[in-house]
């Protein structure tokens, strides 16, 4: 028995992987748009320095102020990548990790393609949102859903003329926290939304792999021993789930 229930969580490991893999293709969409903007900063710093040299107005106060500009962009574009990094890289153990920081930095790489197509996306924490599990997982996971929550709004953008949104909170429960990502994309089906978590069942049609939502769920309930649900609310979804502080222990 206890060799069958290693291989099963082998398996899933072996599928959340897979499934981060999958989504490389998009992650790198992401990151060559917000890559776009910095790089067309450091161009522009980089003439400027080229012009004022050749009409000698290249003074060391122009020259610290350009250097300080660049080193900004720079900065900006190596964080862009660390975040790449971690997002991919699995959790090798269960760690101490801040629920917070972990949702602002997948909110910070999404920015650019909601931003560009209008979607505003608001937060709400504690003070202390410290808990114990996998923290690399717990992005992914957020990732699934954000995602998920984009696709819907911008499904129903072609039909509907709203002002999109996707409110992110974290509260702190006797033993858990309780998290929610709520969007207003139209909702799921009522016929469809008992299936909306199960292997390879999409609303996408061809589009879907029915495989992001699946995995979110089992991050959830393997890796933190949480719960994750989905209700329709007045046009859109919420998604809540329950994180024990300790759950991964």
């Amino acid at each position: 028995v206890e060799k069958e229930v290693g291989l099963r969580l082998d398996n899933e490991q072996m599928m959340i992987q897979q499934t981060k893999m999958a989504e490389m293709g998009e992650m790198l969409s992401i990151i060559a748009h917000q890559w776009k903007q910095p790089l067309n900063g450091i161009a522009l710093i980089t003439q400027e320095i080229r012009e004022a040299y050749q009409h000698d107005e290249l003074t060391d106060e122009l020259m610290q102020e350009m250097v300080s500009q660049s080193l900004e962009q720079v900065e900006f574009l190596s964080r862009t990548i660390h975040d790449f990094r971690n997002f991919l890289r699995p959790s090798r153990a269960a760690r101490p990790f801040c629920l917070a920081k972990a949702v602002n930095e997948v909110i910070r790489l999404l920015t650019p393609q909601f931003e560009n197509e209008r979607i505003s996306v608001t937060s709400e924490f504690p003070e202390d949102t410290l808990i114990v599990g996998f923290g690399n997982e717990f992005r992914q996971m957020l990732f699934n859903l954000l995602n998920n929550s984009r696709e819907a709004i911008l499904s129903r953008l072609e039909t509907e003329d709203f002002t999109p949104t996707i409110h992110i909170r974290i509260r702190r429960g006797e033993n858990a926290f309780e998290m929610t990502v709520q969007d207003n994309g139209g909702g799921v089906p009522e016929e469809l939304s008992s299936r909306i978590f199960e292997h390879h069942f999409t609303t996408k049609g061809d589009e879907g792999t029915g495989i992001g939502l699946y995995i979110s769920k089992l991050i959830v309930e393997r890796n933190f021993n949480g719960r994750i649900t989905l209700e329709n609310l007045d046009g859109g979804a919420r998604f809540t789930l329950l994180l024990p502080y300790r759950s991964a222990l």
